[in-house]
C-alpha cells in the first residue's frame, strides 16, 4: 500500500493549490527580495506569518533568504534551461505539492499540463525534476538532488519516488551508530579548544544533512547547520521534519553558536 494517495493528488491539484498572488510575480534571480514578498514566502512555505513579535525577537531571515537566492540563481544557470520556474509563485506552487504529499511522479504529472511543448519527454522530465529539486532544497535546506553542471561539494540526496515528507523521514531515522543519551559537555568545550585539542574546526553549513558530519579532506572540520530562525519555522508552523530531529537540532545549534563564542 503506498504511503500517499497518487490519483487523488492528480485530481486534486490539476490548477494551482496556492492562491495566486501578483507580488510573487517577480524574477527569483532579482536581488534583494522585498520585506513583503518574503513574508508571502515564510506564509506559503509554514502557512501563518511571523507576528510582529517574531519579527522584532529571535527571528532573522536574513541567512535563509541569501540561500534562497543563491539557490535560484544557481539552478538558473544556461539561461534557466534545466528549470521551469520562473518566479516566486511557482515556487510556491510546487510547494503546496510537497506538504501535500504528493510522490514525485504525481508532482512532475502536474507541473507538467504547464509546460509548454517541448522537444521531447527527456527535456520534459529534466525541466520537472530540476524544478522540483530546487523547491525541495529552498523548503528543506536539503542538498535534495544533483546540480545540472554544478558541484557544491556537500553531500547530495537522491530523492528518487514517494513523498518529500516520507524520504526525509527516512534519512534522519536511519540508525544511529552512537548514541547521545545523558551527554554533558563542560565549560572546557569550546571552540577553541576543539580546534588545539583535537583539531576539529567548526564548519557552519547551508545543508541540513550535513549537521554533525565530519567534513574536510582529512575529517578535520565538524558542520553545523545554523540558520535558526528557518528550524522554528518548520517547528512552530509546519512539522514537516521530524519534531525530534527539529527539537535536537535546534538545541545543537543554539550550543555550537554560543560555544564559538564562548572565551577559552
Amino acid at each position: 500500500m503506498e504511503r500517499t494517495t497518487t490519483k487523488a493528488a492528480e485530481k486534486k491539484h490539476v490548477f494551482p493549490c496556492t492562491t495566486q498572488n501578483s507580488a510573487l510575480s517577480g524574477n527569483i534571480y532579482e536581488t534583494p527580495i522585498p520585506a513583503l514578498v518574503r513574508d508571502d514566502i515564510i506564509r506559503g512555505f509554514w502557512h501563518q506569518a511571523l507576528s510582529p513579535q517574531d519579527k522584532c525577537n529571535d527571528f532573522d531571515w536574513d541567512t535563509y533568504f541569501i540561500y534562497y537566492t543563491k539557490q535560484c540563481i544557481q539552478a538558473l544557470h544556461n539561461c534557466g534551461r534545466y528549470i521551469s520556474i520562473r518566479n516566486h509563485q511557482d515556487i510556491l506552487d510546487v510547494v503546496c505539492h510537497l506538504k501535500d504529499l504528493s510522490t514525485k511522479d504525481t508532482i512532475k504529472k502536474i507541473l507538467k499540463l504547464k509546460l509548454r511543448e517541448l522537444n521531447g519527454e527527456k527535456e520534459a522530465d529534466a525541466l520537472l525534476e530540476g524544478s522540483i529539486n530546487l523547491t525541495a532544497r529552498l523548503f528543506l535546506m536539503m542538498d535534495i538532488g544533483v546540480l545540472s553542471l554544478g558541484y557544491s561539494g556537500r553531500r547530495e540526496l537522491n530523492w528518487n519516488e514517494g513523498s518529500l515528507k516520507d524520504f526525509v523521514h527516512d534519512h534522519f531515522n536511519q540508525p544511529q551508530v552512537l548514541g547521545h543519551e545523558n551527554v554533558k559537555l563542560e565549560k572546557i568545550f569550546t571552540a577553541r579548544n576543539l580546534d588545539r585539542i583535537a583539531g576539529i574546526k567548526i564548519e557552519w553549513t547551508d545543508n541540513l544533512a550535513d549537521h554533525l558530519h565530519m567534513v574536510g579532506n582529512d575529517d578535520e572540520k565538524v558542520a553545523i547547520f545554523h540558520h535558526a530562525s528557518f528550524l522554528k519555522g518548520h517547528q512552530r508552523y509546519f512539522l514537516h521534519l521530524p519534531l525530534s530531529e527539529v527539537t535536537q537540532l535546534s538545541s545543537t545549534v543554539k550550543y555550537f553558536l554560543a560555544v564559538s563564542l564562548r572565551k577559552p
